[in-house]
């Protein structure tokens, strides 16, 4: 059994969350009820509150203590009572995962995760063995190894060695998006692992060779190209890509409508009429392509066409697909969503609510609900689906759209920039396809984008090959008025920003005209205090204006926890930054909102405006924070450029304060690109050349699968 600590039970009762913090109970009364009752105080309340047994009337009993009030012994018996009829809040349960030193949030988390157990039963597998629990959120091998040493575990105990490896496996993963490591790499880390560790019997490289090699449930190997090493995949990774690649070759084997070519350039030529444009002869391909396969990729960067080719592809599959067939369409964020829904919006089809299903996020496609278990609550119905920013997709998503698409039988095209950032969790999934050769691709390379941002195309390019110079940056050319460099150094920019921005605005550009870029959190040039100097300038604090402070921390680059402190404001440009489930709408990861309201416990914002003053003309439908939801909101004066991803601005400034690691050559081509205007960067410009040397190098095992499946089918 599982020893009941004093101080669990202190915390336990005197929790700061605000959901479950018990009005007026402080730990003075606490520490007064355990002097009275001892260390069963909390199962002798909930047997007592439950079944109103025991030898004493708790209510007047607990009156008798000195100083405490009738208020307070109301509440804590109210809050009790509720807790105790909610099996994942049974106090008995909570107070026992705490004197193994789990936080309240935690203790809850682990109730959450093993919802539907009864509790003793969860208590009794978690005291054989407490490694389990790496698989909960917000528990990490440490926090479990120290529940281990309490439970009297020992330093060779069997799950915890293969607990260290998964856990290390999982964090690799998660740090390089890879869907796989090598096994020397995976030992050396697990090692240091567990040298921090409170245990002092050492674990050596023997021992975990050998756990690695006897687990075959957990992981799964495929040999390398040094003999000596093998690569090392999760299960659950090493499906996911079999599934993808298997589901694939299913989808290129699928029936399509019976459209030939002919027919499609003969409707593509009507177009060009119709609508005055002109398609080039790839980009005429790409359209028959994706018309006339079941499983076909877009790829090029801004300016290629991609969002005439979508406009094409739409018009002509609605006049010669069959009725019956539906089109669906969807993005990874919901901003990218709402600009596909844009780019459609002219077309007649849109209108034909039964043929056409207006753009959404993939997990509202799906019906894949935050914080739950990843499961598509929807099926695809049988037609034309079309995701665009695909680059975005990572190895589960993906394998959810190849799985259901075949399911559905549905013509599936796929579009985005191979060039940008891959995905923010694990895998490339886009890039591996395309590389695979099996699957029709149309590459656009020609830049039809207006003369006056030629140059941020060229700049864009230059990073592509690797061929960006200092001179290309800071290019005077007084022709080329799209781009400029300002060169600083990283204490000068906040400074130089307000300067700047400020002149920007005085030559009667909007405050929407505007975003800032960068790609790191910490420092005078990071997005905290870029933020900071943003909100000061397009929504300075009123006098007597309502603030809610919320208090964030970050690591730097030299490993200091930087605190800063978000002064949220009505008016106020926010960012969600996980996906976020209300009652009636999913708010996904990246979507942009202004605030509408704030008070002392809760945010208002409203995601379907371009800016606050539309919202004030034109009232929508507004989602409210609670104070525990509030740690989903960031300002979003300046983002970081994976939050960027699928969105283009007027006039954009882009700062890279200083040399990292973490800067690369997609990254620096993604933030580029978002420019559609014009293109400020700010920093010294051999930051921004350094970038160009650092590529993303993810290691996947998809492009392989998919060969593999397909020569399997072929055989078949």
């Amino acid at each position: 059994m599982i020893k009941i600590e004093r101080e669990a039970i202190i915390k336990l009762l005197d929790n700061n969350d605000q959901n479950f913090k018990i009005p007026g109970l402080g730990i003075i009364t606490i520490q007064k009820m355990l002097d009275r009752y001892g260390l069963t105080l909390i199962d002798d309340l909930c047997q007592y509150l439950t079944y109103q047994t025991g030898n004493i009337d708790f209510r007047t009993d607990l009156l008798n203590i000195p100083n405490t009030s009738a208020t307070t012994i109301d509440n804590m018996l109210k809050h009790l009572t509720a807790w105790a009829k909610n099996k994942l809040l049974n106090p008995t349960i909570l107070v026992r995962l705490m004197s193994l030193e789990f936080s309240f949030d935690q203790a809850l988390n682990i109730c959450t995760a093993y919802n539907g157990n009864n509790g003793q039963t969860m208590l009794e597998q978690i005291e054989e063995n407490p490694y389990q629990l790496i698989n909960v959120e917000g528990i990490s091998f440490k926090k479990a190894d120290k529940c281990g040493l309490i439970l009297q575990k020992n330093s060779y105990f069997p799950p915890r060695l293969n607990a260290a490896l998964q856990y290390t496996l999982k964090t690799i993963n998660k740090k390089e998006g890879s869907s796989y490591t090598l096994s020397s790499d995976l030992i050396n880390e697990t090692v240091a692992l567990l040298q921090n560790t409170p245990f002092v019997e050492p674990i050596n490289k023997k021992m975990l060779k050998n756990a690695l090699t006897n687990n075959q449930l957990d992981f799964v190997f495929e040999p390398n190209a040094v003999r000596t090493d093998v690569r090392v995949f999760s299960r659950y990774n090493h499906n996911l890509e079999e599934n993808i690649s298997f589901n694939i070759n299913n989808l290129l084997k699928q029936p399509v409508p019976n459209v030939q070519p002919q027919e499609v350039l003969a409707y593509v030529n009507k177009l060009e009429k119709d609508w005055n444009i002109h398609y080039d002869t790839n980009q005429k391909q790409a359209i028959v392509t994706a018309l006339t396969t079941p499983l076909s990729i877009l790829t090029g960067g801004p300016g290629t066409g991609k969002t005439t080719i979508t406009k094409a592809i739409v018009a002509i599959y609605d006049a010669l697909a069959p009725r019956q067939k539906v089109i669906q369409l969807g993005a990874p964020t919901g901003h990218a969503a709402k600009h596909l829904g844009h780019t459609l919006a002219e077309l007649s089809v849109t209108k034909n609510y039964g043929r056409y299903h207006l753009p959404t996020t993939l997990h509202s496609l799906f019906g894949i609900r935050p914080f739950a278990k990843f499961e598509p609550k929807n099926k695809l119905k049988s037609g034309l689906l079309i995701i665009d920013e695909s680059s975005m997709i990572d190895l589960r998503m993906m394998e959810t759209i190849a799985r259901l698409a075949n399911q559905a039988q549905c013509q599936v095209i796929l579009i985005g920039d191979k060039d940008q950032l891959p995905s923010v969790e694990i895998g490339q999934c886009f890039n591996d396809m395309i590389n695979s050769q099996i699957i029709p691709t149309t590459v656009l390379t020609n830049v039809y984008r207006q003369a006056d941002g030629s140059y941020i195309s060229k700049l864009a390019n230059a990073v592509n090959e690797q061929t960006l110079t200092i001179s290309d940056l800071t290019n005077e050319d007084p022709n080329q008025v799209t781009s400029r460099f300002i060169t600083r150094e990283n204490q000068q920019i906040p400074q130089t920003l307000e300067n700047f921005v400020k002149a920007i605005l005085q030559k009667g550009y909007s405050k929407e005209d505007i975003q800032v870029l960068a790609p790191t959190y910490a420092g005078s040039a990071g997005i905290f205090s870029l933020n900071t100097v943003m909100q000061n300038i397009l929504n300075p604090q009123q006098p007597g204006q309502k603030e809610y402070v919320k208090t964030v921390y970050r690591q730097t680059s030299d490993n200091k926890t930087q605190k800063h402190d978000y002064h949220f404001r009505v008016g106020d440009k926010v960012l969600n930054n996980r996906n976020f489930n209300t009652s009636n709408n999913i708010i996904t990861n990246g979507d942009i909102g202004f605030i509408v309201a704030v008070d002392n416990r809760s945010i208002s914002v409203c995601f379907d405006v371009e800016s606050y003053e539309e919202y004030l003309q034109n009232p929508k439908q507004c989602i409210k924070y609670e104070n525990k939801d509030i740690n989903k909101l960031e300002l979003a004066y300046c983002l970081s450029v994976h939050k960027a991803q699928g969105c283009e601005y007027p006039i954009e400034i882009l700062v890279i304060g200083n040399s990292s690691q973490s800067n690369n050559k997609q990254l620096l081509y993604t933030a580029i690109t978002r420019a559609k205007n014009k293109l400020i960067m700010l920093g010294k410009p051999e930051y921004f050349v350094q970038c160009i040397t650092n590529t993303i190098k993810r290691k996947t095992n998809l492009t392989a699968q998919i060969i593999k499946n397909n020569q399997e089918f072929v055989r078949n």
